[in-house]
């Protein structure tokens, strides 16, 4: 069963949440203002490397520092070009959920929901 995340990423006065899901030898990643909940929106960054499942503390280049806010396993039980959906197995994310990309709005943003 593939791993998830959540990391709380701040870097100077500014910090967000990525939610980062296993597949493929990568981490799809999301960006949330907040911690993710349902519903809101997010925006799709590019694929992580599979280390940020285990890893706290200060990223390279001055980028900020990443700290776990959550994580467990998860199901994909649908993934295609605009929509996801996973069964989410964390302490605080638990569920069934829903990520698509807003048609009307550009490639990055997303909506993400609890079905």
């Amino acid at each position: 069963m593939p791993r998830f995340v959540v990391l709380e990423h701040a870097k100077d006065t500014e910090s967000h949440f990525d939610l980062m899901l296993e597949h493929g030898g990568v981490l799809l990643t999301f960006s949330f203002a907040e911690f993710p909940a349902s519903p809101a929106t997010c925006r799709r960054l590019f694929d992580h490397r599979l280390a940020y499942l285990d890893f706290e503390g200060e990223i390279e280049d001055g980028k900020g520092r990443v700290a776990r806010v959550e994580s467990g396993r998860f199901d994909l039980l649908n993934l295609a070009p605009d929509a996801i959906c996973v069964h989410l197995r964390g302490i605080r994310l638990q569920g069934v959920f829903h990520l698509a990309r807003e048609a009307r709005e550009a490639r990055e943003a997303w909506h993400f929901k609890a079905e």
